[in-house]
């Protein structure tokens, strides 16, 4: 790495942005894709098209070309990234990624339904709870929950097989 220059870190955007840091930070382009070194600019863009064509079979050609820029004073080269290449790989890599499991982010249907089931009955609790209170003639403004054992005890209510036949409890 040359004096200066910024580790490299991969760049999981796209294999462009990456490829473009690595050379970034070897020093070999700047951030204009201005050739610094032109030498080891062809070398290391050789072994990363190589790198290319045996790790995902990519036969585009070199992954960078280069183009001269010319003013009054001065020429220099600059980096010419070939974007189909780049695409190519982008997709060999996202069909090669393993699709991430959606429990990460959803609970999945037996857990739905599970959590379902328990709103269901935490309403028929309220439900039924509003109802005891009512027939016992409870009254509790506000207060959702059965009464206690002791209050039952002490209320003693009288529920019979009748009233449960006729239906006289409504819950």
């Amino acid at each position: 790495m040359k004096k200066g220059c910024k580790p490299y870190k991969p760049n999981s955007k796209n294999s462009y942005t990456s490829t473009k840091s690595f050379l970034l930070a070897k020093g070999l382009i700047d951030k204009f894709l201005n050739i610094i070194d032109y030498n080891n600019f062809k070398i290391e863009v050789a072994s990363l098209t190589k790198l290319a064509k045996d790790k995902h079979g990519i036969n585009e050609g070199s992954l960078f070309g280069e183009r001269t820029i010319s003013s009054a004073d001065k020429s220099y080269y600059q980096a010419v990234p070939n974007k189909k290449a780049f695409n190519k790989i982008d997709g060999i890599k996202k069909k090669a990624q393993p699709k991430q499991e959606l429990t990460d982010y959803y609970m999945g249907d037996d857990a739905l339904r599970e959590q379902e089931e328990r709103e269901e009955n935490q309403d028929l609790f309220l439900y039924l709870s509003s109802e005891l209170n009512n027939k016992l003639g409870f009254d509790n403004p506000g207060y959702n929950a059965s009464p206690s054992i002791q209050d039952l005890v002490n209320q003693m209510p009288m529920i019979t097989k009748a009233d449960i036949d006729n239906k006289k409890l409504d819950c």
